[in-house]
């Protein structure tokens, strides 16, 4: 329907949009493309994150993610097509941080992991998985190292404050999606002076 008045052409499913008719840019009765909803889905999960600090210097962190459900095939529900979650069931990290503030400096290493997943995200899907009808391939796990650290020169009267953030330390190659690039080595460095 474009200003009340259906559009000719149209055949088989009802089919209309309503758009506004006072601008150019919105005047057209063109077909919007969106998502369709398919109901209720049920899948649980659960967060947890711990922090043990030891002493005045060192200190410990880790996390971990769970959800039961990362796939919902839609031959076992009256949907029309699959639904994937495009996110890790499980997923994790740990990290070890030491703090000298006397002498002006931190250093923190972390791990991080994550499951790989099936993609079914508009164009972006994962292949099918040839050996387990009606499932998709997940994208490959992965495990990387960050490292990051801090300096408080004593030239720059504390003041001044350099830090190097280094990501997948390793230079592991993957994928955090489908259709996206291998992520590599990503090497962060800031100076900053406060006055």
């Amino acid at each position: 329907i474009s200003g009340g008045k259906a559009v000719d052409g149209t055949t088989g499913v009802p089919l209309a949009t309503v758009v506004p008719t006072n601008s150019a840019i919105t005047e057209r009765p063109d077909i919007f493309l969106t998502y369709r909803n398919f109901g209720s889905i049920d899948f649980y999960g659960a967060d947890l994150a711990l922090d043990y600090v030891v002493g005045n210097h060192l200190a410990f962190s880790g996390s971990y993610s769970y959800v039961n459900k990362d796939y919902f095939p839609g031959s076992a529900s009256d949907r029309p097509t699959d639904v994937a979650l495009n996110a890790s069931k499980s997923k994790g990290s740990f990290s070890a941080a030491y703090r000298d503030d006397p002498g002006g400096w931190s250093l923190e290493g972390r791990f991080r992991a994550v499951k790989g997943f099936p993609i079914n995200s508009g164009v972006y899907i994962s292949p099918p998985d040839l050996e387990h009808a009606g499932k998709l391939l997940p994208i490959a796990s992965y495990g990387v190292m960050d490292m990051q650290g801090t300096w408080k020169p004593s030239f720059g009267d504390g003041n001044m404050l350099i830090s190097v953030n280094v990501q997948n330390l390793f230079n592991k190659h993957y994928a955090t999606f489908v259709g996206v690039p291998n992520l590599g080595r990503f090497v962060l460095t800031k100076i900053s002076y406060t006055y």
